[in-house]
């Protein structure tokens, strides 16, 4: 987020340095209660300017159609950047995600504010019921 943790970024693609990991950007997206304003949201092509002054290199990796985060690596490092940019570059056409939040609901669409409580239907219905909507 501007002005919270955005003087860090180089900081974290130094983590790829020496560990075989990936260290993802992940965009402030507007979600009920979360504060989100505009002021606070940095595209990923702000960020990799900022990686770009120590990191002039970054390189693109080949992605799936359908991957979330789009993956990047700095020449000589062990592990890659990724970028989920789901505010300014759209991924909704690829997407074939579903998530669990963490209190037990479906959650097709991380911009639709409906879920469906999968502990409520898993305790409510039987087996035989449950096999039938699958």
């Amino acid at each position: 987020m501007r002005n919270f943790n955005d003087d860090e970024f180089p900081d974290f693609a130094e983590l790829t340095r020496e560990k075989d990991m990936e260290v993802r950007f992940i965009e402030f997206m507007p979600f009920d209660k979360n504060d989100w304003k505009t002021k606070k949201f940095i595209p990923q092509d702000e960020i990799m300017e900022h990686l770009k002054k120590k990191f002039p290199l970054v390189e693109p990796l080949e992605n799936e159609k359908s991957a979330v985060s789009k993956a990047f690596q700095i020449p000589g490092h062990k592990g890659r950047l990724g970028f989920i940019s789901s505010m300014s570059k759209h991924f909704c056409g690829g997407c074939n995600r579903l998530r669990v939040t963490a209190d037990g609901n479906l959650k097709v669409c991380l911009f639709d504010n409906n879920e469906l409580n999968l502990k409520h239907m898993l305790a409510t219905h039987t087996d035989e019921q449950l096999y039938k909507v699958i």
